[in-house]
């Protein structure tokens, strides 16, 4: 993306009017300080990560952090801005990176070196994870495996001969192949715990996060105070980690899989970098979780084994992930489905109370007039009132399709209209107890309106029932519409779901975010209570991730 430059204006003889001097910055301006805002602020988390894995350098190293947040940080970033500005966030990241490392006494050579590597690492990791996964969601068990692969795996392990390269060759006095092999582990460690959260967290719209219901703010706030708990009772204390190391590292793993389980890989991959950061920190302070080798050598073992705890936490969370966004994706195609055959019923109905009905109700008149001018009129009266059942059969068909008592007046009128019919045509007596209720979408209402129906058809055709009671009633933001019938009933866990609707019936109330319960035992007859939320919720898809 090119920089917008000073817009020159022709002069026209004229001069501005003062709304136009104070009128508000164009859509480019305010999007060219969007992207400099974003700059700045991955600048400052660079600079801040830098700080950070300078704490993090175990002795006697003075070179190599056990995790190395500055590389994971700019990697997230080229996930979560489009290819054209990856250039904007190094020209803004290089300061900060000389800014915290020359104070130190890093010679300038050795620092553009890091940078140099460090930035390799994030191009190479967020270059092949957009190309292969052609997206950016760890929510799918593709995204994870390219994420692993290239992110986690590769773009470590070809910038660690650079960066080890760039120490020795800076004249460091340190061994080659070990600092690349520290190098790699803290690197590959940092993408793992540090990538996914970030890039999750960038894709919430802020919408969205005040969408998320409370209680999963507080589950994931719970799972990670848990492995905070957990990871300073064990690391902290040198007697408790050395009495039974190393299998007391493992105590937090039922946290880390009701992590993965219940808060998705975003809530994994933070809890992981809890554990990483407290258990690392710790050892570098003497408080090493197996005696008898070097601080080095503990932090090595701690990275080793994080890492490979965490490759199939990450994708069991993608399994799960993917499976959720599934379900989803199903249960929209259902209520599209519901609504696509609820338009075509309208479609009908309008069509044959239209046409079709106007149609027969002129064929009755015209009959009428050869009646009174024919001496047939035995046969004619005989046809008339043929047009005339058929005409009613149709006004019944039509109003059955689609009720448009129900969109006129509401779900109240409709059911009591609806009670008198049953009364009327099957000989059943029906005692209705309906609210009168207002202000209810028009969707909720036609779904209780078709779980009666299909209730009273139940009731019709199966229970030999002869007194139904139809309940309508709104209490504490729920309307609950309650059919039960003296039928001869039926067990309820036997009797498949299909046979009586009642799949139907599930669906179109979990479409509006209601519940159905159905309570019935032999010769004890029936109980249909479905129940809808007044505030609607909205079906959402996930739409975060790499």
């Amino acid at each position: 993306m090119k920089a917008s430059g000073p817009q020159l204006l022709s002069y026209n003889g004229t001069i501005p009017a003062l709304g136009d001097v104070t009128a508000k910055p164009s859509a480019r301006t305010r999007r060219t300080l969007r992207v400099l805002l974003t700059g700045l602020a991955v600048a400052a988390a660079y600079y801040l990560g830098m700080l950070i894995g300078f704490r993090l350098i175990p002795p006697p190293e003075v070179n190599i952090s056990s995790i190395w947040p500055p590389n994971a940080i700019l990697f997230a970033s080229f996930l979560l801005v489009p290819f054209g500005r990856w250039w904007l966030l190094l020209a803004m990241v290089f300061p900060a990176h000389l800014l915290a490392q020359l104070p130190t006494g890093v010679p300038i050579v050795r620092s553009v070196g890091w940078f140099f590597t460090n930035s390799a690492e994030a191009l190479i990791g967020a270059y092949c994870v957009l190309r292969l996964s052609k997206s950016r969601k760890f929510f799918s068990v593709r995204g994870t495996v390219v994420f692993l692969v290239f992110g986690f795996l590769l773009a470590p392990l070809v910038t660690s001969f650079l960066d080890a390269a760039v120490v020795v060759l800076t004249g460091w006095p340190a061994d080659y192949w070990t600092t690349w092999t520290r190098r790699l582990f803290s690197n590959m460690l940092s993408n793992l715990t540090i990538v996914p959260p970030l890039v999750i967290l960038g894709q919430y719209r802020l919408s969205r996060l005040r969408k998320t219901p409370f209680a999963q703010y507080l589950e994931l706030f719970l799972v990670l105070a848990g492995v905070f708990l957990v990871s300073r009772y064990i690391f902290a204390d040198t007697s408790v980690v050395r009495s039974k190391a190393p299998a007391l590292i493992f105590a937090p793993l039922p946290l880390l899989l009701w992590a993965a389980v219940r808060t998705g890989p975003g809530g994994l991959s933070a809890s992981l970098l809890v554990l990483a950061v407290i258990s690392i920190w710790e050892s570098i302070h003497g408080r090493v979780p197996i005696s008898g080798i070097s601080v080095s050598e503990n932090v090595l073992y701690l990275q080793v084994s994080g890492s490979m705890v965490t490759i199939p936490m990450m994708l069991l969370a993608a399994v799960l992930s993917e499976r959720r966004a599934t379900e989803l994706e199903l249960r929209d195609s259902k209520v599209k489905l519901i609504e696509a055959q609820e338009q075509e019923r309208r479609r009908i109905a309008s069509e044959l109370h239209d046409d079709v009905g106007q149609q027969l109700a002129l064929a009755e008149l015209r009959l009428a007039e050869i009646k009174s001018a024919s001496d047939l009129k035995p046969m004619l009266d005989r046809l008339s009132d043929q047009l005339a059942e058929i005409s009613s059969e149709v006004r019944e068909i039509s109003h059955g399709l689609y009720p448009s008592l129900l969109q006129n007046l509401g779900l109240t009128p409709a059911l009591k209209k609806l009670g008198r019919e049953i009364t009327r045509e099957k000989n059943i007596a029906v005692q209705l107890a309906l609210e009168r209720v207002e202000f209810v979408s028009a969707a909720v209402s036609l779904a209780l309106y078709r779980v009666a129906q299909e209730a009273l058809h139940n009731i019709e055709k199966h229970s030999h029932a002869r007194h139904v009671t139809i309940e309508l009633s709104r209490t504490s933001g729920t309307l609950a519409l309650r059919i039960t019938d003296d039928g001869i009933g039926f067990d309820a866990g036997q009797v498949p779901a299909a046979g009586l609707g009642i799949d139907s019936m599930e669906e179109r109330l979990r479409s509006v975010g209601g519940t159905l319960q159905i309570k019935s035992s032999p010769n004890r007859g029936t109980e249909v209570l479905a129940s809808v939320p007044l505030e609607q919720p909205r079906l959402e898809l996930p739409q975060t991730g790499t």
